[in-house]
């Protein structure tokens, strides 16, 4: 007995205008079957969900602590997010995923990597440790439509980069 393919729907071709719907269905069509084949999500991710693909950039900010990375984007929000903290010690201790909503609050790394509508999935691979590390802050902020940031934890300065500035 022969089993008859399902008919596939077509493909509309890819635009500028239409990326944003085409791009998910070419990668669905094209790329997770080889992915599957050669079992991808095994040795390296998982395949990319469709959150991924319509999230908005994200922009992590990196550097030592104390140097301004928390409060460059306090002004580019234009307002304190929840869990943000600004002082001349170490005060971010985990990484903050600053992004859009209409109800401002703040979501634990647990729940922000399992909400479907955050593009945050991925990052469970990194296991339960980064998690407790992760929180989201939700703002109503009108550049957050269109950018996600990242707040680091500050990064030390070892004794060779400290012996090499002398």
């Amino acid at each position: 007995m022969c089993k008859r393919k399902p008919k596939e729907k077509p493909i509309p071709e890819l635009t500028s205008q239409n990326i944003h719907e085409v791009l998910p269905l070419l990668y669905e069509a094209k790329v997770v079957p080889v992915e599957k084949r050669h079992i991808y999500d095994v040795f390296y991710t998982p395949k990319i969900e469709a959150t991924e693909f319509k999230a908005t950039p994200i922009i992590m900010f990196l550097g030592q602590y104390s140097v301004g990375k928390t409060s460059m984007i306090k002004y580019f929000v234009g307002s304190e997010y929840p869990g943000s903290m600004i002082g001349p010690e170490p005060t971010t201790d985990c990484f903050t995923a600053i992004f859009y909503s209409d109800n401002p609050h703040e979501e634990m790394g647990p729940s922000l990597i399992a909400n479907p509508t955050l593009p945050f999935g991925a990052l469970q691979k990194f296991g339960g440790a980064f998690e407790n590390r992760l929180r989201g802050a939700a703002v109503d902020s009108k550049i957050l439509k269109h950018m996600t940031f990242i707040d680091t934890p500050g990064i030390l300065a070892g004794d060779k980069q400290v012996k090499s500035r002398n």
